[in-house]
């Protein structure tokens, strides 16, 4: 039978007892965790896309970890939590990912995540995003022509509807020949939280010029351009009149 001396006895129950010790520091280690971050879609969504919000925080120690999301003070119900360990040390991570159907409403809405632990000791930890920064609303165009109070002289508008964000660049094209080239500088904010904004053009009209054709062309937000043309109808009075104008006069501009 072997034996074992006092002195390797004593060196292996330091060793149990350091082992267990070290466990139980383990298991009792309280971490607090980083305050979330909520990652939207990119690139940017339309209404009536499904999109994904991601709801992440680290650091955090034990595992057990609770995370709820809102959407204008409504909790949602549809999300997914991964909890997952942390490499190199005894703390964790959450990701969590909550579904939405954008709608045009949704620009002047909030996403929410909140997070609760243990080691918050009670208190919330909570992230959130602006939907107004990941939704596109495109502009929808009209065309239409008004006669100014001068003769030979028309207005030609472009009605730019409904669009998000304001960032929008439109050119205007006279039988395929570039005019103009603006930016919103007055327009109308609608209740949606959309702007909508009328701009026109105005034209010497005559015999010769009876098939002008307009475009008005519009870039909205990085977006392809949306385009849209108008052929100019001259009325025969016009035509008798043929193409003088008064110097000095003052025009009116079209009302909208």
């Amino acid at each position: 039978m072997a034996i074992v001396s006092r002195k390797v006895l004593h060196n292996v129950i330091l060793s149990v007892v350091a082992i267990t010790i070290t466990s139980l520091s383990i298991c009792s280690f309280l971490a607090t965790p980083s305050v979330p971050e909520v990652l939207g879609p990119a690139p940017k969504a339309a209404p009536e896309e499904k999109v994904n919000f991601i709801c992440r925080s680290q650091g955090f120690s034990p595992s057990n970890i609770s995370v709820k999301w809102f959407k204008d003070g409504n909790e949602l119900s549809d999300i997914q939590t991964t909890v997952k360990p942390e490499l190199k040390s005894h703390t964790y991570s959450v990701f969590s990912t909550a579904p939405l159907v954008l709608h045009i409403a949704d620009i002047n809405s909030e996403i929410i995540c909140d997070v609760v632990h243990v080691a918050l000791q009670k208190t919330t930890l909570r992230g959130s995003a602006r939907l107004s920064d990941i939704i596109q609303v495109p502009p929808t165009l009209e065309m239409s022509q008004q006669p100014s109070e001068v003769r030979n002289l028309t207005y030609i508008a472009c009605h730019v509807k409904k669009f998000y964000p304001l960032r929008l660049r439109l050119s205007w094209f006279e039988n395929g020949n570039i005019s103009r080239i603006e930016e919103p500088s007055t327009f109308t904010v609608n209740k949606d939280g959309t702007y909508s904004w009328n701009t026109w053009l105005l034209l010497k009209t005559s015999a010769q010029e009876g098939n002008l054709v307009v475009t008005c062309q519009v870039e909205h937000d990085g977006q392809p351009p949306i385009i849209k043309t108008h052929t100019v109808v001259v009325n025969e009075k016009q035509k008798e009149e043929g193409t003088d104008t008064t110097s000095g006069e003052s025009l009116p501009l079209p009302y909208y």
